[in-house]
């Protein structure tokens, strides 16, 4: 979810409807797909139908945190497999009209995957962005459409999600291979440098499953939601 300036809030989801046969899905429509939808009422009703994010990629899909822009927009960033087949891309699109359409600034590749990415407005004005699973981060200079070349800093995480905090503090909570858990790192310096509990792992959260979100509660505190268990199983969703 994010709130918006005149209050509506935007939430990202994706459509999941199992594997497809022979590697391709017979039906576009049941591929897995990210999709939007709105509410003008603090949450309590919802937009009837969902907005699908027409995007290049044979699927797609999106965990990280849709960002507020300061200049009133919203970005979405998602990975999606190229319909010339693997690895799994990053995009990044961009709403000026609170979420009703979309348009993509641009795209991230790498040799590997690149899953599950987030991205955030530094206080400069920069956007940076990571990705499962080997915690890739890269840099825009030019508000999402071009973008460095990623680099891993040696630290492979799940579900990251980055956050600017109040004093400028960049904080990636992520699930961790390391040592496994949700665990938080957080950087001075826009995401170059990092502080963390060893080379390969984060300051723990708890020992949990972790796909888990955050934000920053007034009063300089975090206030943060996660999975405890599996979540794959029909039981750990009931």
């Amino acid at each position: 979810f994010v709130e918006l300036r005149d209050g509506t809030v935007l939430c990202s989801i994706f459509t999941y409807m199992g594997e497809p046969e022979g590697g391709e899905w017979k039906d576009p429509e049941l591929a897995v797909r990210v999709r939007l939808v709105r509410s003008f009422d603090g949450g309590r009703t919802w937009e009837k139908k969902s907005r699908l994010l027409r995007t290049p990629f044979s699927y797609d899909e999106t965990d990280g945190p849709l960002v507020r822009m300061k200049d009133g927009s919203v970005l979405v960033a998602i990975n999606g497999r190229p319909k010339t087949g693997p690895p799994d891309q990053a995009a990044v699109f961009r709403s000026t009209n609170r979420g009703r359409t979309w348009k993509m600034l641009g795209t991230v590749q790498a040799k590997h995957d690149l899953q599950e990415v987030t991205v955030a407005e530094l206080p400069s004005g920069e956007l940076v962005m990571m990705a499962r699973p080997e915690g890739d981060i890269c840099w825009s200079h030019d508000r999402g459409r071009t973008w460095t070349v990623p680099v891993t800093f040696g630290m492979r995480m799940y579900a990251p999600s980055l956050y600017v905090l109040q004093d400028g503090t960049l904080l990636c909570l992520h699930g961790s291979y390391g040592r496994g858990g949700l665990r938080v790192i957080f950087s001075r310096d826009g995401g170059h440098t990092w502080i963390a509990a060893g080379k390969d792992h984060g300051f723990l959260v708890d020992q949990a499953y972790g796909y888990g979100k955050a934000m920053e509660l007034p009063d300089g505190s975090l206030f943060v939601t996660y999975l405890a268990t599996g979540g794959h199983r029909t039981s750990d969703a009931q």
